[in-house]
């Protein structure tokens, strides 16, 4: 498996990520949801 990142980081805050996901309901609307993560957090939070 290839690695994520070259080098891990070294200091706080240097790595984030982002994701969007767009949803139809079958009401006719639409969720739009974001979700932001940290990466150190695997490392905090398991």
């Amino acid at each position: 498996m290839k690695a994520a990142l070259a080098n891990e980081p070294t200091d706080p805050n240097q790595v984030w990520q982002l994701d969007f996901s767009e949803f139809e309901t079958t009401a006719g609307g639409t969720w739009r949801l974001a979700g932001c993560r940290y990466y150190g957090s695997k490392y905090e939070h398991p």
